[in-house]
């Protein structure tokens, strides 16, 4: 999905790179979408448990059935709420590298254009 979500900004007129070969555009909003995606998907998880909570009704058996769902996805929340931080974290780290090697490599050179002249009113 990632690759085809590039494509499609790259058919937009994004560019995938800077002048000076560092990522662009393109990279920033594709970790954007990875990064909403686990989001959506542990809000998926937390609708689920609360539907499992609510589906509780019936014999022991059923109840028995619907807390072991709920502990299991309780505990993939918990598995992709850690993978999103680490994600998260990890995706930052590579946009302040990149940050970082963008403007170490900026210099300044500032050249006159013109000249001004102050003439006094004498």
């Amino acid at each position: 999905m990632k690759e085809q979500f590039q494509e499609y900004l790259i058919k937009q007129g994004y560019s995938l790179t800077t002048p000076a070969g560092h990522p662009s555009t393109v990279y920033d909003y594709a970790n954007r979408l990875r990064k909403t995606a686990l989001t959506r998907d542990i809000e998926r998880l937390r609708r689920e448990i609360k539907q499992a909570d609510i589906d509780k009704g019936g014999g022991i058996a059923d109840r028995i059935d619907a807390e072991k769902r709920r502990a299991d996805m309780t505990k993939e929340i918990k598995k992709r709420e850690q993978s999103v931080f680490l994600d998260g974290l990890k995706i930052d780290t590579e946009l302040e590298e990149q940050i970082g090697k963008l403007t170490a490599d900026l210099t300044a050179r500032i050249t006159r254009m013109f000249s001004i002249k102050i003439k006094g009113a004498n």
